[in-house]
């Protein structure tokens, strides 16, 4: 029943009543994949509601009958006038790793060979049996967003750029002369009554050509400032990684300006990242090839649409597009993805290198290197050297990939006979702040289904078998919740706690599959458990993480201080003080 606050990203605004909030929802200031919450509930998209179901309801049906004629389930565009000012607050946002949900039967591993297949994305894993390391079954992860501090500030005066309509435009308006005495009937004669008539027409013709004219003449300027804003938005929303609102704001601009090509090429992107429209998107991208003049625009259809060739398995399609692309680190990395694709090992290693030195190519360029000693291309000694090589680069860059760079580390050294340095190597990777890979932007034009966790479970598969140790089984069930086989993950480390019920590292893996499946009091029993057993950075990292989501500063900003103060703090530990600050 409200009030109600709203969250767009990482701004909080209200309170509203029912009836504001839902006048804010159809001129398009809220949209359906927005969150609002009120008092004593949690966060909850709008579109989830049912206070706002008809609302909801009613924006759907007005945009079937617009020209876009795939399924909407929210629809932003362009402000409104509106007596309604909304109040922005920015307030610190947790992010935990969600890794989406990818598709892959159980996957057999053998040599390290790796299946660089396009994954579908419709099958779900099948396997119901009871888990092992190399047969896994999955299931969904819930997540509930994080309950946020409640601001309100004054509301600003809110610019308005509406123009109130003129006379002629509102039905029934009367234009009144300022300068006009009261009239007085008169009856006419016959000869000036005509001569009246004739004259008032003359007058109404001309006011009415003027009109025309000024009108005509009159800059757009409302249409100009909301579709420069509008942009903005989509542009910011696609930097900070929030892809559904980005969605919905590129297909606004989409339906506003058809045929821009930057704005194609997103839109086209997005719909295939979120919601698998291949068809669509080649149709967006068609429609804006003309408009095409630059290479960058040139660049980026060309990008989007050997993404598309990706989707439906047309590897050699995909080359040619990203071939085409100019000068881009992304064109290469992906043109990289189809050539292993096709197994064509050499031309997929050259891509990768020409990618650049950036963590998730030379990520790549390992797995590939792997990939060919396997198939025999090269001798698997020097494949695995190679690998080595590039990992150790990988480990070098910004922390972006590193837990699973570790991970590929430990099963390079697990092939070579060095089980000590793979033990190493397997717990700073249990170590590794779960959601520091997640925390960081990969632009939606990246084809990373083959650096996915669903693709990495084989290596954590074959490093437990070699292993055999808790810390091991601790990492195979991390590996199995980033896939999204929490059950399998869940039983795994219950299986391993059996063998060794006070390992510190168990348990903090064991808070971790907690905390995704939003089950915070198992989470702090897990962490105390952790901390009685011994010391696990992991488990400080999540005790943090847990803090801050439940808004608990100072609990938080200890955790994060004592973090910062490591040889090798992790960046979570000074993003989250900063966000403290804030």
């Amino acid at each position: 029943k409200g009030p109600w606050l709203v969250k767009s990203g990482d701004r909080i605004s209200g309170p509203y009543s029912t009836d504001d909030l839902a006048q804010l929802i159809r001129e398009k200031e809220v949209v359906v994949i927005d969150e609002i919450m009120a008092p004593q509930s949690r966060w909850a998209y709008v579109r989830d509601v049912e206070a706002f179901a008809a609302v909801v309801e009613e924006m759907r049906r007005g945009l079937m009958n617009s020209r876009e004629d795939t399924e909407v389930q929210g629809y932003t565009s362009p402000a409104q006038k509106s007596p309604i000012t909304r109040t922005a607050v920015t307030t610190p946002t947790v992010t935990e790793d969600n890794d989406p949900t990818m598709v892959t039967s159980a996957e057999t591993f053998t040599n390290s060979q790796l299946d660089f297949s396009a994954p579908s994305s419709a099958a779900t894993p099948k396997s119901t049996k009871a888990p092992t390391s190399e047969q896994p079954a999955a299931a969904p992860i819930a997540s509930t967003p994080a309950t946020p501090v409640v601001v309100k500030p004054a509301a600003p005066e809110k610019k308005q750029f509406a123009m109130d309509p003129l006379p002629h435009h509102v039905p029934g308006a009367v234009t009144k002369d300022p300068l006009a005495t009261p009239k007085q009937y008169v009856r006419p004669t016959m000869g000036g009554g005509r001569s009246g008539l004739i004259l008032g027409s003359l007058v109404l013709i001309i006011s009415a050509g003027f009109i025309i004219y000024t009108v005509l003449k009159s800059p757009p300027t409302k249409s100009v400032v909301n579709s420069d804003n509008l942009q903005t938005q989509a542009s910011v929303a696609w930097k900070r990684g929030e892809f559904e609102r980005a969605l919905e704001l590129y297909r606004s601009l989409n339906h506003d300006q058809p045929g821009n090509p930057e704005i194609a090429a997103r839109l086209a992107t997005l719909l295939m990242k979120i919601e698998g429209q291949t068809v669509e998107a080649k149709r967006v991208i068609e429609s804006a090839k003309a408009n095409a003049t630059d290479d960058d625009d040139k660049s980026a259809l060309a990008i989007a649409l050997g993404l598309a060739a990706l989707q439906t398995d047309d590897a050699n399609a995909a080359v040619t597009e990203f071939a085409s692309a100019k000068n881009t680190w992304i064109a290469s990395f992906n043109e990289g993805v189809a050539y292993t694709m096709l197994k064509d090992w050499t031309k997929a290693v050259s891509a990768f290198e020409q990618a650049g030195e950036n963590a998730v190519s030379l990520l790549m360029l390992a797995r590939t290197h792997l990939s060919a000693g396997d198939a025999g291309a090269v001798q698997k000694v020097a494949a695995r050297k190679q690998a080595d090589e590039a990992i150790k680069k990988a480990l070098l860059q910004v922390p972006d990939y590193q837990q699973e760079s570790l991970l590929v580390s430990a099963y390079v050294d697990v092939l070579s006979g060095n089980a000590k340095k793979a033990a190493k190597e397997i717990l700073e990777a249990v170590e590794t702040d779960p959601a520091q890979t997640s925390d960081h932007f990969h632009d939606p034009s990246l084809n990373l289904d083959q650096v996915s966790w669903v693709k990495l479970l084989p290596y954590c598969q074959s490093v437990h078998r070699e292993l055999n140790s808790r810390v091991s089984g601790a990492m195979l069930g991390i590996c199995l919740a980033k896939a999204n086989q929490i059950e399998n993950a869940t039983k795994t480390i219950e299986f391993e706690l059996q063998k060794e019920t006070s390992n510190t590292y168990l348990h903090a893996a064991n808070a971790y599959l907690a905390i995704l499946a939003d089950r915070e009091d198992a989470a702090r029993a897990s962490l105390t458990l952790s901390a009685k057993s011994g010391s696990s950075r992991l488990a400080q990292i999540l005790s943090s993480r847990l803090c801050m989501r439940e808004k608990e500063d100072a609990c938080a900003e200890e955790g994060w201080t004592k973090l910062a103060s490591d040889a090798n703090p992790p960046i979570a530990a000074f993003t989250g003080l900063a966000q403290i600050k804030l």
